[in-house]
């Protein structure tokens, strides 16, 4: 006689295996955790090489607006001047308090006898903190009003600013759940994604920051232009017809051609940053203004580039330099302009698989199998293209229960041994791509982050 069979035992048993199968499918591995710590280590880096720019143009800026007292008591330029000053302001007050958070969450951890390297995959202690005090939630506010200055402002800038933050009280994912702006960067979130998002957030700050002081640089040259030409005029009227005037180069120059001119040279300078190993313009011809008419030279030496429609420069070392502007003249050259400027090294470049739309660490099989390349990307916006080449790099399968060994594949295109690799892939496995060189245009090679891909159907 057989025995009973408990179906209900066995339909538990079952559904206790679906529900370990969907979570073992939701969960995110550690290494990809663990991968964000080298993501930080380059924004701390980031931040520190953006809050030296932003503090050399804040300097250049500050000069500019002193050489133009005379004017700025009574424009449209002390106005705009004034409005640019108060906005860098607020902006440098709230990364001041980005900044606050950052170290007081260090000391946390260091008073709890933990770090960030230690927490990287955990929740618990990252949500006590930013939860304590209504520290996030402060930290929200000041951001999203920032965000309305911006707009009121500059609105361009605003626009930027505020899809890149995002100013969103409420976010929607790509599956449609809603989540508050807090707890969709920050709250019960592993260490190492919160902190990360901070970092961001900082850098962010920086960028915003670097751009309003360029624009203070470009109003505080309008203004200086328009101090020359008055204090010219000025010694003009005062003088004896049976005078010799001693006037600088600038103010000879500023009497000698048409003010509206000077003001299309001025703003046809570029004097935002430079990248070694790319050649990057520096002044662009416009209807008003032929190079022909116009010399450029940079101390120390650097390469120029002259064609039709402009003159760039291109850096072979990273550095200051002094650029200077002259107008040609039958009496000889004048000059317009003198400033320093930096060069620097370009970021290293960021590697993903070649796939459009795929900005996600999981990624399906029949997916990976149709990819046949890396490519690699400077993360700098605006840049002319730059030359890159992924000289090789290596991947490794990890299973559920062991590793594979790996394969080297030279160059960026997949060779035979990384395409039979690839499709040895199952459900659950992640694809380790590291050990990733990259020539680039500047003549360095440099050593791109690793990728970590988890395999979905």
């Amino acid at each position: 006689m057989s025995a009973k069979i408990n179906k209900n035992r066995y339909r538990i048993i079952l559904l206790l295996y679906l529900v370990f199968i969907c979570l073992s499918l939701l969960s995110v591995p550690k290494s990809l955790l663990e991968s964000n710590l080298y993501m930080i280590k380059t924004l701390t880096f980031q931040d520190s090489l953006l809050q030296q720019q932003l503090s050399y143009l804040d300097d250049s800026a500050n000069r500019a607006e002193q050489s133009a007292a005379p004017v700025r008591r009574n424009s449209r330029v002390k106005k705009r001047g004034d409005t640019l000053v108060s906005l860098l302001t607020q902006v440098r007050a709230v990364y001041g308090y980005a900044d606050s958070i950052d170290k007081s969450l260090q000391l946390y951890f260091k008073n709890e006898n933990s770090s960030i390297e230690k927490e990287y995959s955990k929740k618990r202690m990252t949500s006590t903190f930013l939860k304590k005090d209504s520290l996030l939630e402060r930290f929200e506010q000041k951001l999203f009003s920032l965000a309305k200055s911006f707009n009121d402002v500059d609105r361009v800038l605003g626009r930027e600013f505020t899809q890149q933050l995002p100013v969103q009280a409420l976010i929607i994912s790509r599956t449609k759940k809603e989540y508050s702006w807090q707890k969709y960067f920050f709250l019960d979130k592993p260490a190492s994604v919160a902190y990360m998002h901070l970092k961001r957030i900082k850098l962010l700050l920086l960028q915003v920051g670097l751009q309003v002081a360029e624009k203070r640089i470009v109003n505080g040259k309008a203004a200086a232009l328009r101090a020359t030409v008055i204090s010219v005029g000025k010694l003009q009227e005062t003088a004896p017809d049976n005078s010799q005037l001693q006037i600088d180069s600038l103010a000879q120059f500023a009497v000698s051609i048409p003010e509206q001119l000077q003001f299309e040279i001025f703003n046809s300078i570029r004097l935002e940053r430079f990248y070694v190993g790319l050649p990057m313009a520096v002044l662009s011809a416009t209807d008003k203004i032929k190079l022909n008419e116009l010399e450029v030279n940079i101390t120390p030496a650097a390469r120029l580039i002259t064609s039709a429609d402009k003159i760039q420069l291109l850096f072979s070392t990273p550095g200051q330099y002094q650029l200077s502007v002259f107008y040609k003249t039958a009496n000889g050259r004048k000059p317009i302009l003198q400033r320093k400027v930096n060069a620097d090294r370009l970021p290293d470049p960021s590697v993903r698989i070649n796939l459009e739309g795929n900005t996600r660490n999981l990624i399906r099989s029949e997916d990976l199998s149709r990819v046949n390349s890396l490519v690699a990307s400077i993360p700098v916006v605006g840049l002319p293209p730059v030359m890159l080449r992924v000289n090789g790099f290596r991947g490794t399968i990890v299973g559920a229960e062991a590793q594979s060994s790996s394969v080297y594949n030279y160059g960026q295109v997949f060779q035979e041994p990384m395409k039979q690799l690839i499709n040895s892939l199952k459900q659950g496995d992640l694809l380790l791509l590291d050990n990733i060189t990259v020539a680039v245009g500047d003549g360095s090679t440099r050593s791109a982050s690793s990728i970590l891909y988890k395999i979905v159907n």
